[in-house]
């Protein structure tokens, strides 16, 4: 493991260099928009421009050069290291969290655009105007499918390796992961669903080894976007979603309905990723789950109190117990709760559980003075009757010296380290460990400040919009 450190740590720093370069390239490309230089395209030439730079140039290319020249990989290592894989049937159940994730995340845009126009912040127009089908077919290419596949090697790709190499916990991957996705789009009107769908796919992606899954829900709900727009503006199927919140105005009452219908997305989605999560455990991909609690194991009859004094009874604060057999051949008179043999002396007023004692029998039928095997002379010559036991093992207490049904220890109890006990991680059981490394703080310096210029260049643009 030694000698995969300083592999991993350069793998670590120049996925976080190559992030920041992309950064520093998008945001110098936003400031050349805004100061104009590209004016004489059109408002749509102008989009097809910026996202083919910033999706196939920046986000696309440049990772899977840097993976396949710097990291020195094959194109089919390329592959196996950004995950990508031939996809198991339950991967596809992503297109339905995508689905709903859409909707979910048009109520949190919602919510949190309110809140920025509270403070003075103005909404722009679509990017697209998507009125014929050739301007929807270049709207899906540019918006749906570009973004699900080169923001998803970048982001699901390229990053999150570099994090699962430093054997972070899967939930700081995922709050760092949707973090850094919603500070990339640089846009404060999509920070906040932007960062919180960034976590879903990061989860999806951790939990299924594969990072097409994110590839769908992020299709998807870039799809439905584009799609909605262009059914409102050419009265298509799905054209009322839009009109309804256009006519929120005059009519509140539809448009209260379609925000309460979204806003119970917002579950559903996590619903849904607990569906995945049972899907993939199912596949093999995601480990089982974590005990939470010790297990219990079934009442032992043989163990009562004080059989064995030096070990613990697990059963004491189970108010569910029962209680040990009756024992008819018990002579003993100070073995209480249980009555003394021969006697009917009825419940015992001592007993915890008075209700549960039964009457002794009248008399003992193993411990009569005479034995009725043994009246007629043994033909055999033996000293003893075959029929009759050697050694009674309800024998009273102090008149047999060894009792097998009260060993030592309780033979309910599991063997440490056996199947019962509890397991501390599975995590690491289900799969070989992997080499991991500790960054440290030089190590981390390109991730902050990847997180501080996002986080100042979406501050300036809500300046900007002010």
């Amino acid at each position: 493991m030694e000698k995969n450190l300083p592999t991993l740590r350069r793998i670590y720093n120049a996925s976080f260099i190559a992030y920041f370069c992309i950064l520093l390239g998008a945001a110098l490309l936003r400031m050349i928009i805004y100061w104009g230089l590209f004016d004489f395209l059109s408002d749509d030439g102008l989009d097809y421009v910026f996202s083919f730079i910033t999706q196939i140039l920046l986000l696309g290319l440049a990772p899977v050069l840097l993976i396949g020249l710097y990291f020195k990989k094959s194109a089919k290592g390329t592959l196996e290291y950004l995950q990508v894989k031939k996809p198991k049937p339950y991967v596809f159940f992503a297109f339905v969290i995508g689905l709903v994730g859409f909707f979910a995340s048009y109520f949190i845009a919602i919510v949190w655009n309110m809140i920025m126009s509270g403070l003075g912040w103005h909404s722009p127009n679509s990017a697209f105007s998507i009125y014929t089908l050739p301007q929807f077919l270049l709207a899906v290419v540019f918006t749906a499918v570009l973004p699900a596949v080169c923001e998803e090697i970048t982001h699901r790709g390229l990053l999150l390796r570099a994090q699962k190499s430093t054997g972070a916990s899967d939930r700081s991957i995922v709050v760092m992961g949707g973090i850094l996705f919603g500070l990339f789009h640089m846009y404060v009107g999509q920070t906040f669903f932007t960062a919180i769908l960034g976590g879903v796919m990061v989860f999806v992606t951790l939990k299924s080894k594969s990072i097409l899954p994110a590839m769908f829900i992020h299709f998807t709900n870039n799809f439905m976007s584009v799609y909605l727009e262009f059914a409102y503006l050419n009265g298509l199927p799905g054209r009322g979603f839009f009109a309804t919140l256009q006519n929120a105005v005059t009519n509140p009452a539809p448009a209260m309905l379609l925000i309460v219908a979204c806003m119970l997305c917002v579950p559903a989605v996590f619903l849904l990723c607990w569906a995945f999560l049972r899907l993939a455990r199912r596949a093999g991909d995601a480990p089982p789950p974590k005990p939470r609690t010790v297990p219990v194991y079934p009442y032992n009859p043989y163990a009562p109190y004080g059989a064995n004094p030096n070990a613990r009874n697990p059963y004491a604060q189970n108010p569910y117990e029962y209680r040990r057999p009756y024992n008819p051949y018990n002579q003993n008179p100070n073995n209480a709760p249980y009555p003394q043999n021969g006697q009917n002396a009825g419940p015992d007023p001592n007993s915890p559980f008075p209700e549960y004692e039964k009457p002794a029998p009248q008399q003992n039928p193993y411990g009569q003075p005479q034995n009725p095997y043994s009246a007629q002379p043994n033909p055999y010559g033996q000293p003893q009757n075959p029929f009759e036991p050697p050694q009674n093992p309800y024998a009273p207490n102090g008149q047999q010296p060894f009792n097998p049904y009260a060993p030592p220890q309780n033979a309910f109890v599991p063997p440490e380290g056996s199947a019962w006990q509890p397991i501390e991680n599975p995590d690491k059981l289900a799969a070989p460990a992997l080499p991991v490394f500790k960054p440290s703080a030089a190590d981390n310096i390109f991730k902050y400040a990847s997180l501080i210029f996002a986080g100042l260049i979406t501050l300036i643009s809500f300046i900007l919009r002010l």
